[in-house]
């Protein structure tokens, strides 16, 4: 019976992506449940009660909420009005109110500047982590793009439009890897993916010249994956200064990242050369 509670000893409730849906992920956290990648609301409830039911009737010790939207609000309330005092729940999911961070045991973030959107004393339920590499959660293989290439990838808070303007007429290829739609059309040196398979998005980034990770200005985190596998890869970076990748780079130690406070044609030229 104790064996039995030792393999049960946390819960994770999370979408079936990304590194939830790896070997390593099965190894560490065998008891998931992982509802569709793009759950709409009435899922995630339902995947919020089935977590009430096994708690109830395993009694793990500790629950790890995913990113989704409303099952961290779900089990945060729950705690508010009195319920599962002795479960510990752990979050990593980003811009919280801080009406639910009370409710929370711990909170990851990938920025030590999300923490400083908060109150005196919320601050001891955050934890600051750098974002892991995804390479070692996937094979690199060889992509089928010819020709030498810049990348860029990602969606959240990036600023595509200044990157697609600053490689016009550049005398080399890019490759642009995004689910977010394009304010504007690329040029024709640059060519556009859509959303893709976490080992087909990092093959294409291994296989470039150097990475861009152009990013909007802000203290919340975004941008940290793309920079973290970059490097993990010993691909040269070029990413915002100001945004919340700063915190990623130790001054004189961080060789391979240039920092700019704009996306311009120029920075890519230097980098090329």
């Amino acid at each position: 019976m104790e064996s039995k509670r030792e393999s049960f000893y946390a819960l994770v409730i999370a979408r079936k992506r990304g590194f939830w849906t790896t070997d390593v992920c099965t190894a560490y956290f065998p008891r998931r449940l992982l509802m569709s990648s793009n759950a709409n609301k009435a899922e995630q409830f339902l995947y919020a009660f089935s977590g009430i039911f096994l708690i109830a009737l395993k009694r793990p010790k500790v629950l790890i909420l995913g990113t989704s939207t409303k099952i961290v609000t779900f089990y945060a309330f729950l705690r508010k009005i009195g319920l599962l005092k002795k479960l510990k729940i752990i979050t990593d999911k980003q811009y919280i109110p801080e009406k639910e961070v009370r409710y929370i045991d711990k909170i990851i973030v990938y920025s030590p500047g999300e923490i400083e959107q908060y109150s005196d004393d919320l601050k001891n339920k955050f934890i600051f982590l750098h974002y892991p590499s995804k390479t070692e959660l996937v094979s690199v293989k060889k992509n089928k793009i010819s020709a030498e290439y810049i990348f860029c990838g990602g969606s959240n808070m990036r600023d595509h439009k200044s990157f697609l303007e600053a490689i016009i007429d550049l005398p080399v290829r890019a490759v642009l890897v995004t689910d977010k739609p394009l304010s504007s059309k690329a040029p024709s040196n640059c060519k556009v993916f859509g959303r893709l398979p976490l080992d087909e998005y990092i093959s294409i980034m291994a296989d470039s010249l150097f990475v861009v990770v152009p990013l909007f200005q802000s203290k919340l985190p975004h941008g940290h994956c793309d920079i973290s596998s970059a490097l993990s890869l010993g691909k040269p970076v070029i990413t915002t200064r100001g945004a919340s990748a700063d915190s990623y780079i130790e001054e004189g130690l961080t060789q391979k990242i240039f920092l700019t406070m704009s996306m311009q044609k120029k920075f890519l030229v230097y980098a090329i050369t």
